[in-house]
């Protein structure tokens, strides 16, 4: 996994919130990276089925807002 560049204005922005004491700068964690990739991937292949299951997708004439009970819920 490579460490994407920021651009200059995402530049200029994170160091503004450096500057003003809001963030403070960290040397990137390549196996701290890979950990929460290898998390959030997890968890979006388990979202995934009841993201696309037919209880999700709303059936003609049915309200297009769902219920609570519709909703699919993660488990963080």
């Amino acid at each position: 996994m490579a460490v994407t560049p920021l651009t200059a204005t995402q530049q200029e922005a994170v160091d503004a919130l450096v500057a003003a004491r809001r963030i403070e700068e960290v040397v990137p964690d390549q196996a701290r990276a890979r950990a929460f990739l290898a998390a959030a991937a997890d968890r979006i292949g388990q979202m995934t089925p009841s993201l696309w299951s037919r209880r999700s997708v709303p059936s003609r004439g049915s309200s297009l807002i769902p219920t609570l009970s519709d909703t699919p819920r993660a488990t963080w």
